[in-house]
């Protein structure tokens, strides 16, 4: 009799411990659920309050870079502000540069042209161009059509035309027609070259040469000069001064000789024979004034 009463004693027991720890288990799960919840709100009151922080951020920056309507209608109304104003007594605004802002009358619109005006890419011509720079640097520009680089390629072989290069080769036609050559790249359409001495006169050819040392020409420029580069050696010119007081006190008669006598005279004194020329002072009703004529005739007047 006391075995099954301890049996179900030991076994209530056992009951009341698992209900004891199922409730204290939903009692942990429940907090964990409500501090979980807890803080995915705490996060989204963050995010939202930074896209708040971030929104006014940009509201500041556009408002200090970019003025508002209103600031920018009341500066176009006061161009004193913007320092439109002549010095004067005046101070009238500049009709141009207001026109420019924006702040005066439209401009009338110009003719309106009906045909291509853009310059061409290519003239589908084979030439070079050089030009004188300064007395150190010559400008080519040039221009290749393919037939030319298909006789190239047939002139040079085609195993050597792809091995050769494209070269500038400046020719001094002032000391025995010096060469000088210089690699350029195979796309280029222009090119500067440096000359080895000022004051020549230089011819530029463009072409390819192989690797056996073949040359093939394909165009060539007209004769350039280039500048000397230092201060002209002529010092056969003569400079005549005109000594003005004393041709019109001769010309009154001062020196005793008549007008046209001495005028004459210092005319050939200082070299300046120019009939035709004439200069009347002082004429009035009273006064017939001072006649000044350079010449070699009174008829001349």
């Amino acid at each position: 009799k006391a075995a099954p009463k301890k049996a179900a004693a030991v076994k209530s027991k056992k009951e009341n411990i698992a209900s004891k720890t199922s409730s204290a288990a939903s009692e942990a799960a429940k907090k964990v659920v409500q501090t979980a919840e807890k803080a995915v709100l705490a996060a989204r009151e963050a995010a939202a309050e930074a896209v708040e922080k971030v929104k006014t951020t940009a509201e500041a920056t556009r408002s200090a870079v970019a003025p508002s309507p209103r600031k920018s209608e009341k500066k176009r109304k006061s161009p004193k502000r913007a320092g439109l104003f002549r010095r004067g007594r005046n101070r009238r605004v500049d009709e141009e540069v207001l026109r420019d802002l924006g702040m005066g009358k439209k401009p009338t619109p110009g003719p309106r042209y009906f045909f291509d005006t853009k310059v061409p890419e290519s003239y589908e011509e084979t030439y070079i161009y050089a030009l004188a720079r300064d007395p150190e640097w010559l400008y080519a520009y040039w221009e290749i059509q393919p037939s030319e680089i298909e006789e190239a390629q047939k002139a040079l072989g085609d195993e050597a035309f792809k091995e050769s290069v494209r070269v500038l080769r400046l020719i001094d036609v002032s000391e025995e027609e010096n060469q000088y050559d210089y690699q350029i790249n195979m796309y280029a359409n222009n090119w500067y070259l440096q000359v080895p001495q000022a004051g020549h006169t230089y011819t530029v050819e463009i072409g390819h040469i192989a690797s056996d040392g073949r040359y093939h020409r394909i165009a060539i420029s007209k004769p350039v000069t280039v500048p000397r580069g230092v201060v002209s050696d002529r010092t056969d010119e003569r400079w005549q001064t005109v000594n003005t007081p004393e041709l019109i006190r001769m010309s009154a008669g001062a020196s005793g000789s008549g007008a046209s006598g001495g005028m004459e005279e210092a005319a050939e004194e200082q070299g300046l024979a120019v009939p035709g020329i004439g200069l009347h002072i002082g004429a009035s009703e009273n006064s017939p004034g001072h006649s000044l004529f350079l010449g070699s005739s009174p008829g001349s007047r």
